[in-house]
C-alpha cells in the first residue's frame, strides 16, 4: 500500500506503535520512469491510469520525508530480491 501522507501515516502505524506493536516500515523508490512504465502496465482503465501517473512527482518528493526513511531500492531488481532485503532488515 502507497502511504505518502505523514498524517495518515501517523494515524496507521503511529497508533500501532503507540499501542506497543512492532511496526516495520519500508518504503518501496524507484526512479519516475519505473514508476510510470509499472502503472501503465497495472493499471485500467485509461482513467485511473491517469489519475496516478498526475501524481507520481508528489509522491516521490512526499517519500523523501524523514518519516518515510527507510528506502529500499526496486530498480531492476526482482521481488524476490526486494523481499530478501526487507527480510534481512526486519530481522535485525
Amino acid at each position: 500500500m502507497a502511504v505518502v501522507d505523514p498524517a495518515y501515516f501517523e494515524e496507521t502505524v503511529g497508533r500501532l506503535r503507540r499501542s506497543g506493536i512492532t511496526v516495520h516500515h519500508f518504503a518501496l523508490v524507484a526512479g519516475p520512469k519505473t514508476i510510470r512504465r509499472r502503472l501503465l502496465w497495472r493499471l485500467s482503465p485509461p482513467r485511473a491510469t491517469w489519475w496516478a501517473l498526475r501524481r507520481v512527482e508528489r509522491c516521490i518528493r512526499e517519500l523523501r520525508s524523514p518519516l518515510f526513511a527507510t528506502h529500499v531500492d526496486t530498480d531492476g531488481r526482482s521481488a524476490a530480491d526486494v523481499v530478501a532485503t526487507i527480510r534481512r532488515c526486519a530481522s535485525v
